[in-house]
């Protein structure tokens, strides 16, 4: 296999990944490798970047009156239409349902929610300012850049700083607008009390898989 056919396999496993369409063995072992390769940590955060660009600003569109009605008549014509709808019991039943529904989730959600995690990346001078949130149930970090910007021609670089180890690179602001990072697990175990950083890079991030420019901001990951 050439080195471009490898390239292309791994971008396009790369997109597959943001958009969550791995299975799960696909998934688990494509988190390994990002976790070890900057190379695909950087073509995945790419990845999310553009799929982001594509929802920004899309406004929310609801259905046209009478479609309810209509899939109703296409699923239950009227000589198929359950005894419950023809007795007008299916808004009470449906309403009986939902309700068990939201309460049993509500209860589950009190029992096992794992507390979400937060930081507040700073520059000395607070040129650039990033808050930052992790959510542990779906390993997604979103990272706002509220004060600042990127430099022209230039990337930043969001770095996780665990202990003594090496900064392992997390991915890539986005140019402009909140970046959704997917964090692997056996990063996110690493989250509480560590370092984030953000380095100044070239475009595509780091080419060593180490911090190589300036570090702009640093703050501490904490439970909210």
């Amino acid at each position: 296999m050439t080195d471009a056919t490898e390239r292309d396999e791994d971008r396009a496993l790369a997109a597959e990944y943001a958009l969550g369409l791995l299975s799960s063995a696909e998934s688990a072992a494509f988190a390994a490798r990002l976790a070890a390769d900057p190379n695909l940590r950087r073509e995945y955060a790419q990845w999310t970047e553009d799929f982001a660009s594509l929802l920004a600003g899309t406004p929310d569109v609801p259905p046209p009156p009478g479609v309810k009605s209509r899939l109703d008549r296409r699923l239950w014509p009227d000589d198929a239409l359950p005894w419950w709808r023809k007795l007008g019991l299916f808004p009470a039943l449906a309403g009986a349902v939902a309700a068990v529904a939201v309460l049993f989730l509500v209860n589950t959600a009190f029992l096992t929610t794992t507390p979400t995690l937060t930081a507040s990346l700073a520059a000395t001078d607070n040129s650039l300012i990033v808050t930052v949130s992790f959510d542990p149930a779906s390993g997604i970090m979103t990272l706002d850049r509220s004060t600042g910007a990127q430099a022209d021609g230039r990337a930043q670089e969001v770095w996780l700083i665990a202990g003594d180890a090496a900064p392992v690179s997390l991915g890539l602001l986005a140019a402009a607008g909140p970046a959704m990072l997917a964090i692997p697990a056996e990063l996110a175990a690493l989250l509480p009390g560590a370092t984030l950083a953000i380095s100044d890079e070239p475009p595509g991030g780091s080419p060593t898989g180490l911090p190589t420019g300036t570090v702009l901001a640093v703050g501490t990951v904490a439970a909210s």
